[in-house]
This record gives C-alpha cells, sequence and structure tokens, in this order.
C-alpha cells in the first residue's frame, strides 16, 4: 500500500474482521486516503467508528448495506462530527440508520436509498434539485415518502414544484414505493437521456392506466426512446399478487393488496402498446405464469391478442399451484363455440420449472399432442395449428445436476416425441441418443 496513494476499501459479510484487526488498524490511521468505502456487512457500525468524529476524507463513493434497519437508542448515527461531505459522488445506503441532513448531499452523480423509514418526500426533494447531474437514481422501499401527512404538505407545496431537470440522468428505478410519491417524481422530472426506467409500486385504486397517464405524459417521448427497437418483451403474472410488463427499457411492477387483478393488467397492457405503437399481435412475448392458476379465458386472451413465442411455468414446490393442471389446456383445441382454436399456438420455447422430476405423462402427451396436431383439430377459420418447439428447458431445485434414472426416462420420452427440439435438463443439452448430456 503506498504511502500517500487513494484507498478504495470494499469491506463484505466474507471478511472476517476478527482476523482482519492490524488490517483495520492500519486503515483507520489513513482515514483521509479513503476514496471509496463500500461495506455489506451486519457489522457495520464497528467500521464506521473511526468516521464518526473525524473531518470528512476525500470520499467519493460511500455505500452501506446493513442487513436490517435499526437505529440505536440515540438515533441514526452521525458521521464526521456533522460537518458536510462535500466531496461526495456516489452515495448508497441500505437498510442503515445514517443521518443523512448533517451530510448536506449535493452534486452527486449516484444516490441509491433503500429500506430506510426516516427518509423523506422533501428529502428525496431537496437531493436531486442540489444534484443537476446524477445518472443513476434508485429509490426502494421507503416508507417515509407519504406526501399524504400535514407535516409533509406543509413543507413541500407540491402544486408549486418547479419541474426538476436531470439531463445526464440514464437510470431510474423506483420500486416498492407509495404510489402518489411515485406520481408525483414522474411529473417533475425532465430526464431527456433515460435509457431505463423501473417503477414498482402498491396499486389497487385507481387503475394503473390512470396512475400512469398523470404522471408520464411528458416522458412520453422518452419512452418512445426506451422501448423503440425492442425486438420482443416480457410480461409476468403472479399468484403472489403482482404483474410484471418489460418493454425495452421500461418494466412496469405492480402490486396488489388482495388477488392479482387479471383486468387491471390487461388493460394497462393495452394501454401502454397505445401509448408506445407497440403492436402486441406482432411483437414476440416472453410469457411467465408463477404459480399462476390456469385460467383457459386467460391463456385464450393472450393467444388473440398477443404473439406469445415464449414460455415459462414456474411453480413453489411446496405452496405453488400444481403445474400439471394447465397442461391439458394446451394439449389440445379449445371446445367450440365459437370455433375451436389451438391456445398459444406460437410458442416455440419452453421453459419449465418442475415441482417433480420423476413421470409427469402430461408433459410428455402435451408436447407430443402439439408436435403431431392435424387440422381435423382445428375448425377455426384461418386458425393455424400449434408450432413445434424448438427449445424445451426443464430446472428443477432439487439437489444435484445429474437426473436420477426414473427423470433419465422421462427426458429420452421427451427428446423422442418432440421431433428434433433441443431439450435441456438444468442448462445442458440431454440427448436420448447417448442417454444423458452434452
Amino acid at each position: 500500500m503506498a504511502k500517500n496513494s487513494l484507498l478504495d476499501l470494499i469491506l463484505d459479510k466474507f471478511v472476517n474482521l476478527r482476523d482482519q484487526t492490524p488490517f483495520i488498524n492500519l486503515i483507520n490511521e489513513r482515514v483521509d486516503q479513503w476514496r471509496s468505502l463500500v461495506i455489506d456487512m451486519k457489522r457495520w457500525e464497528s467500521i464506521l467508528a473511526k468516521l464518526r468524529a473525524h473531518r470528512p476524507p476525500k470520499l467519493e463513493r460511500l455505500h452501506i448495506v446493513a442487513g436490517c434497519y435499526a437505529p440505536s437508542r440515540g438515533g441514526e448515527i452521525t458521521l464526521f462530527g456533522g460537518h458536510q461531505a462535500t466531496g461526495l459522488k456516489d452515495f448508497k445506503l441500505t437498510n442503515a440508520a445514517i443521518q443523512r441532513a448533517s451530510l448536506r448531499l449535493l452534486g452527486l452523480k449516484a444516490l441509491h436509498l433503500e429500506g430506510i423509514p426516516s427518509v423523506s418526500a422533501t428529502e428525496i426533494i431537496n437531493i436531486i434539485t442540489e444534484s443537476p447531474f446524477l445518472k443513476v437514481l434508485h429509490l426502494s422501499r421507503l416508507s417515509g415518502v407519504v406526501i399524504l401527512s400535514e407535516s409533509e404538505a406543509g413543507q413541500l407545496d407540491l402544486n408549486s414544484l418547479p419541474p426538476i431537470r436531470l439531463p445526464v440522468l440514464n437510470n431510474l428505478h423506483l420500486i416498492d414505493l407509495p404510489s402518489p410519491f411515485v406520481d408525483l417524481l414522474l411529473a417533475i422530472l425532465i430526464t431527456p437521456q433515460l435509457r431505463r426506467l423501473d417503477i414498482s409500486c402498491r396499486l389497487d385504486e385507481p387503475p394503473a392506466t390512470d396512475f400512469l397517464a398523470r404522471g408520464m405524459e411528458h416522458l412520453r417521448p422518452t419512452f418512445h426512446l426506451m422501448t423503440a427497437n425492442s425486438d420482443a418483451y416480457e410480461v409476468t403474472l403472479s399468484t403472489w399478487r403482482h404483474y410484471n410488463i418489460c418493454i425495452g427499457g421500461f418494466t412496469f411492477m405492480t402490486i396488489f393488496s388482495g388477488v392479482l387483478s387479471v383486468h387491471n393488467f390487461q388493460g394497462t397492457l393495452i394501454w401502454l402498446s397505445n401509448q408506445l405503437d407497440i403492436g402486441l399481435a406482432d411483437l414476440p412475448l416472453h410469457l411467465n405464469l408463477e404459480n399462476c392458476n390456469p385460467d383457459p379465458s386467460l391463456l385464450e386472451w393472450f393467444t388473440l391478442r398477443t404473439n406469445v413465442t415464449e414460455l415459462t411455468l414456474d411453480s413453489h414446490r411446496f405452496f405453488g399451484l400444481n403445474l400439471e393442471r394447465i397442461f391439458p389446456f394446451l394439449s389440445r383445441p379449445t371446445p367450440p363455440p365459437p370455433a375451436s382454436i389451438w391456445l398459444l399456438d406460437q410458442v416455440q420455447i419452453l421453459n419449465l420449472h418442475l415441482t417433480c422430476a420423476e413421470g409427469n405423462p402430461e408433459i410428455v402427451d402435451m408436447i407430443e399432442n402439439r408436435h403431431f396436431a392435424t387440422w381435423g383439430q382445428s375448425s377455426a377459420i384461418g386458425q393455424s395449428l400449434p408450432k413445434r418447439f424448438r427449445e424445451i428447458r426443464f430446472n428443477y431445485r432439487g439437489k444435484g445436476d445429474i437426473p436420477p434414472p426414473q427423470t433419465e426416462a422421462f427426458l429420452s420420452k421427451v427428446v423422442r416425441v418432440a421431433g428434433g427440439a433441443d431439450v435441456y435438463w438444468k442448462g445442458r443439452k440431454w440427448t436420448a441418443a447417448i442417454g444423458g448430456q452434452s
């Protein structure tokens, strides 16, 4: 370690502090040379002991990731004896009870705040206003950014907030935040260079389309830049009360307090396609169904309104719905009236997360029926036969990468009926000809 060199310190959960006492003592003697300090461990307070009273060093990056938010009896920890940290450009706090007001954060290029209930809407607005050259803004699980309380309203006049221009911001993540605060940020931020936007919030009422429309009208040109060159998009529906839509650099996730609202999802997807000029019937869709009840009407909606070319089915081993309940709907055409159609007939890539690695005859039957379907099985005018699978990928959460003999027999049957499709077991290609993986 050169005597006068700047130090980049990264201490994570794999560092044994007991074995590193001489090293810790040495770097504490050179605190003025610290340029980066990244702490990701439970005993983070002991590492910061030197910084509580020391004047701010030449820190440009300060990341503190704690296991859980647990302020001491004296409240949140004050760093640098309450002096301003003027050199900070990259600041991240996750579950760490650190007092921010004395730091007087400004001029940041990256800000990441997560799991800190004491953070307020006013504080965030002030920081980003004083950091016009932010490139990355990540706000997650901040329950204190409720802007409807009287105390918050007195500090923050929501009706007269001027737009905040962030000309170089390219990554914006708003995760699990109160929807009024997300709505506010989307309405006041001007971000011409934004290339990645992730939104996740709880939204039972009003509909997601109303929420998006209020805050994103002026961002429409930016959204076109984020999604214009997308060659596919992805949708996830989960019984765990959420849906997720990902198009290009834009991801929108809605979490419901009660059951998943399929109607809400359908309206949001159609609204986004209209706003972004995306043809749902043409653009390839990767559909993920997680622990999702296989409602045939929902599968029919995707068949008629979208172009599902990749399908992923996943179910929790103990608490999820049984995957085999969906395979009968995919094994034969729907009964008339009005006409018989094959559900999800454009799927060519199939990903299955198995809850049982043995048997699975319903999977073999489904693949065989779709691959050997005939015109007589469909009465819909202009309805095509299901496309053959190009790839079939199996994942299993059991131990080991080598399947047991019963699973080998199942995989060999899949290869036989799949008619040339590539079959994979835990990422490795399976070939029945050699009875194993390649």
